[in-house]
């Protein structure tokens, strides 16, 4: 793809500047201004961005060259979207470039925002075991933003039987007779609803380092100790917030609160 259909600084030149980019990597948001000073009608589709970004003496990646699709007739001046990419891990702040067009330099800013996109593998956990019972399951954290983030060591996650609400409407129905009234059935269902309500997970985290860098991997031992309340035969999932995404679980419970067996799966 040709960048322009002229020259620059010959048949065309950039409007003064500054120009303002934002958003979150990889793509930036701005405006461009093209003016066409020959009398032949041409066509803009980059603009390079030229030297290194400045951002408090801090070592960043380069910015990226601003696409852009501008037609303009002769003599003729247009204010058109423009975009700058840029490279996914570059860090949150305020830069400053230049624009190149031939030998005008024209300054640029980019607001770059925060962007913590982070994947985690499996997701969710398939786990089975016994009620009580403590699982390990190795995850995989792959940052495809630019935030760092302080790997926890621990943590809760509230489970949740599947079809629960279901079931404890259905169990609080069967206790009802045709003599009760629908507050006396709306209590049973509340009194149900408590007492399967199962105890929040437990969650410890292995890791190799402290910090998840932006555009880093990491590998995680991830331990989950279940309630002893769990039923065998039933199946729980839950999740909680972990790294900037959630860490997920789908947990089958096998048998009663037993000291021994440990599965995975």
């Amino acid at each position: 793809m040709r960048a322009h259909t002229a020259p620059p600084g010959v048949a065309w030149r950039l409007g003064p500047g500054p120009y303002v980019f934002s958003g979150s990597p990889p793509v930036l948001n701005g405006e461009i201004e093209i003016v066409n000073t020959s009398d032949e009608p041409l066509r803009v589709r980059a603009i390079p961005s030229g030297g290194k970004p400045s951002r408090d003496k801090v070592e960043v990646p380069p910015l990226g060259d601003v696409r852009l699709s501008v037609r303009c007739g002769p003599r003729e001046r247009v204010r058109a979207p423009a975009q700058m990419f840029v490279d996914l891990a570059t860090p949150p702040g305020t830069y400053e470039t230049t624009l190149e067009a031939g030998k005008q330099r024209e300054r640029a800013v980019v607001h770059l925002f925060a962007n913590g996109m982070v994947e985690i593998r499996p997701q969710p956990m398939q786990l089975a075991g016994r009620a009580g019972e403590s699982l390990t399951h190795t995850v995989v954290a792959i940052s495809r933003g630019n935030v760092t983030y302080r790997v926890p060591t621990g943590l809760s996650v509230f489970l949740e039987e599947h079809d629960w609400v279901g079931r404890a409407l259905v169990f609080a129905l069967r206790e009802t007779s045709a003599k009760d009234t629908h507050q006396q059935y709306l209590d049973r269902g509340l009194q149900e609803f408590r007492s399967s309500l199962p105890s929040p997970a437990r969650v410890k985290v292995s890791r190799t380092k402290a910090e998840l860098e932006p555009g880093e991997t990491l590998s995680l031992e991830i331990e989950i100790s279940l309630p002893t309340g769990l039923v065998k035969g039933r199946t729980y999932f839950g999740s909680a917030p972990f790294l900037g995404s959630r860490l997920s679980f789908d947990i089958e419970c096998t048998g009663a609160a037993s000291s021994r067996g440990r599965s995975a799966r």
